[in-house]
């Protein structure tokens, strides 16, 4: 066994089921992310990614199955309960999902104002943050005033700010040309060697999870179909593996791999 397998995961999904409007998207999702790693998940829309990584950060609750953080069940917990665990997981939304009446150093102050730690150091803790993805020198500009790379680097800034052990990116590279997509993987890459995080990093960009990624899934019919290394993901055979790299449907019926019913499930 090796030093990797027996590190504790720091994120675990064990039968996560989920479905919207009877209709599944996570069916049976088995998946731990080890402390310090960064994990790519990939796969056709509709597989269920962002599904995914809602349930992670609690903003989704599983219909079956558990989510651990750091070895303790969190999909049970109370929402007042699941608040100190969700402060230690940071969120990249895919649109920044930064608030456009407020400035830059407001944006990224706001989860420090939140959750009650605007001490002294605000201001510090502020441009420091904003300082480590490149935007020292945009306190004062409002979101509209700023490209979109440079709004996903504040939607990074605010993210990060409160120091926590995991980031979430969601398709952190959507909508960017190939020059900023490559200033958000190198921060991706730099501030998880730097702040010592785990990131668990979705998206479609094939080139961008390359850069980025010690471990790549892939996520097919709501579970993992692949799980290894870039190296690993490049070379498979797998016929829904090949079918994802290269842009294209998969076209043999894949009845070996569908999953059974969750209402045939034993609890």
């Amino acid at each position: 066994m090796t030093a990797e397998t027996e590190v504790a995961p720091i994120v675990s999904l064990h039968g996560v089921w989920k479905s919207f409007d009877g209709r599944p998207v996570l069916q049976g999702l088995d998946l731990d992310v080890a402390p310090g790693q960064s994990l790519v998940v990939m796969g056709p829309s509709g597989c269920g990614k962002s599904v995914m990584l809602k349930h992670i950060v609690g903003l989704l609750r599983p219909d079956k199955g558990e989510v651990r953080f750091k070895g303790s069940r969190v999909d049970d917990l109370s929402e007042r309960r699941f608040t100190p665990i969700r402060r230690r997981i940071g969120f990249l939304f895919q649109g920044a999902a930064l608030f456009d009446s407020m400035t830059v150093r407001q944006n990224v102050a706001f989860p420090l104002l939140e959750t009650g730690q605007a001490g002294p150091d605000l201001e510090e803790r502020v441009r420091r943050t904003l300082d480590r993805v490149g935007l020292a020198d945009s306190l004062d500009q409002m979101p509209s005033e700023l490209s979109g790379g440079m709004r996903k680097r504040v939607g990074l800034a605010r993210a990060i700010v409160l120091e926590p052990e995991v980031v979430l990116y969601d398709e952190p590279t959507t909508g960017l040309d190939p020059i900023r997509a490559n200033v958000i993987n190198d921060l991706i890459v730099r501030l998880q060697r730097e702040l010592n995080i785990t990131s668990v990093v979705v998206t479609h960009d094939l080139d961008s999870a390359f850069q980025v990624a010690d471990r790549m899934v892939l996520l097919h019919e709501g579970r993992v179909r692949l799980d290894g290394t870039p190296d690993e993901m490049r070379h498979s055979e797998d016929p829904a593996v090949r079918a994802f790299l290269e842009g294209r449907e998969l076209e043999i019926p894949d009845r070996e791999h569908e999953p059974s019913n969750p209402a045939s499930m034993t609890p």
